[in-house]
């Protein structure tokens, strides 16, 4: 009887690395520890892309890094350096990271900063989208007529004062009135006073500077203050004042052409006025508004 031959080992010269490597994949796919093993790598595999899809991202593209670049320029005078622009990226991305982690644990639920500066950002946004149309000739002469008294050059009046110092003197009301008696006596005596921030002497200046500057009690006296005759004491938030009023000049009436400027913005300014209070309602009438019976409306 002939031996045995033994099995011919595989043509790997004839076959290449695939005809080898054929016989062995054969038998590992008929054991069942092979199944497990691949198996268990497909479910790694699988996981470790599921983890990284659904990671949170942070993506800059090529406008926001020119956008970081030129504000850098802006504030350096120079464009950044290769090196300096990914140290700015990556400041970038940490921030970015920083931020998303503080909405994560829900930080700005509660900070009326930020709160603050997302509701005016919104309020800037509308703004632009919803832009005043520009108002015809007709449209801003109607306006002028119906509100032609806030058009109006204001009154005027020149005076001179003598000051009195709150700080300086302890008695600067009596100082005053010692002043004041004296110029009702001699209107034209010389009284020395303190030296004041604000003039002394005024050729013209209106109510409302008046007001603005010295307080409304003080500007509603002079209002009523006989011209070329000395008023006071008068007090203001500096002190003391006695003031004598030369003469008025009367409200001048508005002329269109001159005032047209001030017109038109004062009807885009209402009119975007307007507009807000329409798009407030409108955002009120979205929500369910639930308040204390005390403070609702």
């Amino acid at each position: 009887m002939p031996p045995e031959s033994e099995p011919e080992a595989p043509d790997v010269t004839n076959k290449g690395w695939r005809g080898a490597l054929a016989p062995w994949v054969v038998a590992a796919a008929r054991e069942p520890l092979a199944h497990f093993a691949l198996i268990g790598a497909l479910i790694f595999a699988a996981t470790a892309v599921a983890d990284d899809l659904h990671r949170p991202a942070v993506r800059l593209n090529e406008g926001d890094v020119a956008q970081l670049a030129a504000f850098w320029e802006t504030q350096s005078g120079r464009r950044p350096t290769p090196e300096e622009l990914r140290g700015i990226v990556a400041e970038r991305v940490d921030e970015e990271i920083l931020a998303q982690e503080a909405l994560r644990l829900g930080l700005d639920r509660d900070d009326v900063i930020i709160r603050r500066r997302l509701a005016q950002k919104y309020a800037f946004v509308r703004e632009d989208l919803a832009a005043i149309p520009e108002p015809d000739e007709a449209r801003l002469r109607a306006y002028f007529a119906d509100h032609a008294g806030l058009f109006a050059t204001p009154g005027s009046m020149a005076l001179r004062q003598i000051y009195f110092s709150a700080e300086r003197r302890a008695g600067a009301r009596a100082a005053a009135e010692a002043a004041m008696r004296t110029l009702q006596r001699t209107p034209e005596a010389t009284v020395d006073g303190d030296v004041f921030i604000l003039p002394l002497t005024y050729a013209s200046i209106s109510s409302i500077d008046l007001e603005r500057d010295y307080g409304a009690p003080f500007a509603a006296a002079l209002a009523r203050a006989p011209e070329g005759a000395w008023t006071g004491p008068l007090q203001s938030a500096f002190g003391w004042h006695v003031v004598r009023v030369e003469n008025r000049h009367a409200q001048a009436a508005p002329d269109f052409a001159s005032a047209r400027e001030a017109v038109r913005a004062r009807w885009i300014e209402e009119a975007q006025a307007k507009k807000r209070e329409a798009d407030r309602k409108t955002l009120r009438a979205r929500y369910r508004i639930v308040l204390p019976r005390d403070v609702a409306p």
